[in-house]
């Protein structure tokens, strides 16, 4: 199908921040360890780490060659087990810098919605309550390889 959305299906016409004008940049990796907070409206040169429950990604541009370009790591104990977290991204794009061994979103407890990731290899690593909805995600140097997520 050479445009998806035509048909409703996602792409990255109706993917990815949607978000009028310039985003302000933010330069290293960015931690969001407040409860409840909502970080939009960004350009996120780094990775994210989230160690806060119900925290709201929205709008968001994330450049990351780290492993994990946006890490829920909630859970007590294992940071990593986190079924509870209840994070939601939306809107956003995960442009993973050409890190083909590395994961977009990981683990548990996520929402993917309106979510554009490119030029890496795995979109999103899920365990326990992850939803992805609405998203696209391509794969290889500059999309070689396109998916659709969910619809």
């Amino acid at each position: 199908m050479p445009v998806p959305s035509a048909c409703g299906y996602p792409d990255t016409t109706n993917t990815g921040v949607r978000f009028i004008g310039p985003l302000p940049v933010i330069q290293g990796n960015v931690t969001l360890s407040t409860a409840g907070m909502v970080y939009e409206n960004k350009d996120v040169r780094g990775c994210i780490t989230v160690k806060a429950k119900n925290v709201v990604i929205r709008n968001v541009k994330v450049s990351c060659s780290g492993w994990y370009a946006i890490a829920i790591n909630t859970g007590s104990g294992n940071p990593w087990a986190a079924p509870d977290a209840n994070t939601l991204v939306e809107d956003t794009e995960i442009n993973h810098l050409g890190r083909f061994d590395g994961k977009g979103v990981a683990f548990d407890g996520f929402t993917l919605r309106r979510v554009y990731y490119h030029n890496g290899a795995d979109c999103a690593h899920t365990g326990y309550n992850t939803v992805i909805e609405d998203s696209y995600c391509t794969i290889g140097p500059d999309g070689a390889t396109n998916r659709d997520w969910c619809h």
